[in-house]
């Protein structure tokens, strides 16, 4: 059976010769400069407010508000020591999984008072984590992150962050290429995560990267890239073959 995707496929090759003209004769990385929403032949700008008004209506109204409200310029130890825990914990894992421990697993950490208090109980946190969560490269990341700021002072390293974030974060325990995106939008930066969802959507729309495809809708939108991220994403994780209904609502 041909599905909505092959056909976009079979179209996208076409333009990519170049047989019809089309803005798109190759791997887009800069679509930006494109006055057109038009994209493959959708208008994904269009289906993308689609996609917000249905994540909206399925309740996570108030996830896009906590997205839309994050400033990096505001950000605090206590948030700073909680979403790294929060991206530490979730990579390689369900986002519902994560949830459903994460209060528990807060409140082990004294609710991510301060690395101060973290430290001075860290024989506790780190027994009392384990018997909820049997991942102790994990957890002693979690712990690292905590001396590494109880050491230098947070403050120092929140400038730092702000001098050359990539750089920073990714000295942090657990966070790589690909969670470096998911802390930085976590903590106010406004870039979007390549996780495997939006990967794929952007892979299907022949454009060459999340951030590209994200940054593109948000000019566009007014949607901070962080948000048109948060937005696509969710959709994705309740929406069966989110790829074909996005599709769908661009037409």
């Amino acid at each position: 059976m041909t599905s909505d995707l092959s056909v976009v496929r079979v179209k996208r090759d076409k333009w990519q010769d170049g047989d019809d003209g089309s803005l798109i004769k190759s791997n887009i990385s800069n679509i930006d400069n494109y006055e057109s929403p038009i994209i493959c032949g959708l208008d994904i700008v269009e289906g993308y407010k689609k996609c917000k008004k249905l994540v909206i209506d399925a309740g996570f109204k108030t996830e896009i508000e906590w997205q839309s409200n994050i400033d990096i310029d505001q950000l605090t130890e206590s948030t700073f020591l909680r979403e790294h825990a929060w991206v530490t914990l979730s990579s390689g894992m369900k986002e519902k999984v994560v949830r459903t421990i994460f209060q528990r697993f807060s409140q082990i950490f004294y609710n991510w008072k301060s690395a101060e208090v973290i430290m001075k109980n860290e024989h506790l946190c780190r027994d009392a984590a384990f018997a909820i969560f049997a991942n102790n490269k994990k957890i002693e990341a979690i712990l690292q992150t905590s001396r590494i700021i109880s050491t230098d002072g947070f403050e120092e390293v929140k400038r730092s962050i702000m001098e050359n974030p990539e750089k920073i974060l990714m000295e942090f325990p657990y966070i790589g290429p690909v969670t470096y995106y998911h802390l930085a939008k976590n903590i106010g930066l406004h870039v979007a995560k390549p996780d495997r969802h939006l990967s794929k959507l952007a892979r299907e729309l022949n454009i060459s990267s999340v951030q590209t495809l994200c940054s593109y809708i948000g000019k566009r939108t007014g949607d901070i890239i962080p948000v048109v991220d948060i937005v696509l994403w969710r959709y994705a994780t309740i929406t069966e073959d989110f790829v074909i209904k996005f599709i769908e609502l661009s037409k």
